[in-house]
């Protein structure tokens, strides 16, 4: 009984209804972070064109193009992470300062259909307040979006930014939030009621509300965002590099060798050759099996008088090499013909 009783109380717990608030910050969460995920390449772009150098990228696909050859599709989502934790918070107080400050200034007025210029002061005030979860975030957006040497976001709080600089430039981005929500809530709130008046009133109705109130509000904040971009970017050359970096020009191929360099190749060839013959033939001609029968030699003999070295291929081999040498240069003997660059090649 005691199980049952308690598991009767979780249920119980579970069903008791949320409040309201609670909803209203959890559907807020939800949907700013749908649209800052799909928009976000959007204000990555924006945000390097904004910033003081800027015009090296000669506009919208200029530095979109940038991007993608940077990091590739991943890399337009650079810094979202920053842009998605802070839009809980940012949503809640702005939806709560000014829903409050709209009961407020209803009751102040005695009641009834809140002005204008009620729905244009709740609204700044709401803007306002919200500079001081939406600054800290934009500051570290910023500079991982225009830092060149992509550090990580800790990284660059701790080297960079520090506590102190989270709020730098704030009075630009109040002077942007505080205006955006002041044209926002008001233009959205009439052109709602006016699209349900036209029979739109469902969510493409709402949808196209939003739409007509949010370009006017960032249209005319533009130059604000633009000023708190620049003091909120790191130094030097924000983000990557506006073109390409060039290619490294291909090597040039090897100059053919002169002719001086290549005159004695072939005696140098034969000389080896000849050699490396005579180490193998002496070596051969040492070797026990073959001094067994054979005559020793007369002393002070030279081998070049002997008659087997004037019929032998060594006389021939030395005699092609003093010819080599001998030889004036660019004189083409019989059986040899001119190759590339008029270096003589063997027939």
């Amino acid at each position: 009984r005691r199980r049952m009783a308690a598991l009767l109380l979780r249920v119980a717990a579970l069903a008791a209804p949320v409040p309201t608030f609670l909803v209203d910050i959890g559907i807020g969460a939800c949907a700013g972070a749908v649209g800052a995920f799909a928009v976000y390449p959007i204000d990555y772009t924006k945000t390097l064109l904004q910033t003081k150098d800027g015009a090296r990228f000669g506009g919208f696909a200029g530095a979109a193009g940038a991007i993608l050859r940077d990091g590739g599709p991943v890399g337009f989502y650079r810094g979202c992470g920053v842009q998605l934790l802070g839009v809980a918070p940012e949503k809640t107080i702005k939806l709560t300062v000014n829903d409050a400050m709209r009961g407020a200034l209803t009751q102040a007025m005695g009641g009834g259909a809140l002005p204008v210029a009620g729905e244009i002061l709740a609204g700044m005030t709401a803007g306002a307040c919200q500079v001081v979860v939406t600054n800290p975030l934009e500051v570290i957006k910023v500079g991982l979006q225009t830092d060149p040497l992509r550090r990580p976001g800790l990284q660059l709080l701790r080297d960079e930014i520090g506590l102190a600089g989270l709020y730098r430039g704030a009075p630009a981005c109040m002077l942007r939030d505080a205006s955006f929500s002041a044209i926002l809530f008001p233009c959205y709130a009439h052109a709602k009621e006016a699209l349900a008046a036209a029979g739109h009133a469902g969510p493409a109705g709402l949808a196209l509300a939003g739409m007509l109130a949010a370009a006017p509000a960032a249209f005319f904040t533009t130059p604000a965002d633009v000023v708190k971009t620049r003091i909120q970017q790191l130094g030097g050359d924000a983000g990557p590099p506006a073109v390409s970096p060039p290619r490294p020009p291909p090597p040039l191929p090897a100059p053919l060798p002169a002719r001086s360099e290549v005159g004695g190749a072939t005696p140098n060839l034969l000389r080896a050759v000849q050699s490396f013959r005579r180490v193998l033939s002496s070596s051969a001609a040492t070797s026990p099996s073959a001094t067994a029968g054979a005559r020793p030699a007369r002393a002070g003999m030279d081998y070049k008088t002997s008659p087997e070295y004037k019929t032998s291929e060594y006389k021939t081999s030395e005699d092609t090499t003093r010819e080599y040498k001998t030889r004036p240069a660019g004189a083409v003997t019989p059986g040899t013909r001119r190759g590339a660059a008029g270096i003589p090649a063997e027939g």
